[in-house]
């Protein structure tokens, strides 16, 4: 049986959901991956009142596979044509296009509008940090709420 949850094709739709919401904003595919988790999992990083997916035991332990889930969905939205890559100094930036733009108005669901609410809230926490910074704040709380 072949299952939709954590495919490419839906973490592909959440990505896109943050390229949307960054509007045009260039980010690398750490820092988009990142907005992912912390939007799924809001609550226990102390950005909204929800974790989306819940409280499942092992959420903190998941980044790393987040971050590598998240690369390859950025480029299947790039070879959907949904989503542009540039190359800079200091690597690979995405940034969502007119077709992705379309994509994402077209949608529609609880879940859609529960997560970009989440996604949004996210984005303002971390407007003024860096792909370094959020996984070291991650990585804090995640160290934290271990213990």
């Amino acid at each position: 049986m072949t299952t939709v949850l954590n495919s490419i094709q839906e973490i592909s739709i959440r990505i896109l959901i943050q390229l949307f919401i960054l509007d045009g904003e260039e980010k690398n595919s750490d820092y988009i991956s990142s907005m992912d988790y912390l939007s799924l999992y809001s609550k226990t990083f102390n950005i909204g009142k929800y974790d989306l997916h819940g409280q499942k035991p092992y959420r903190l332990g998941e980044l790393s596979s987040r971050l590598n889930l998240g690369k390859d969905s950025l480029k299947y939205l790039v070879a959907m044509g949904l989503c542009s890559v540039r190359c800079t100094n200091n690597g690979f930036v995405y940034s969502i296009n007119e077709s992705g733009k379309k994509v994402v108005e077209n949608l529609n669901s609880a879940y859609v509008s529960k997560y970009i609410n989440l996604a949004i809230d996210a984005q303002e926490y971390f407007k003024n940090n860096n792909d370094v910074e959020v996984i070291k704040y991650i990585n804090g709380i995640s160290r934290t709420e271990r213990r």
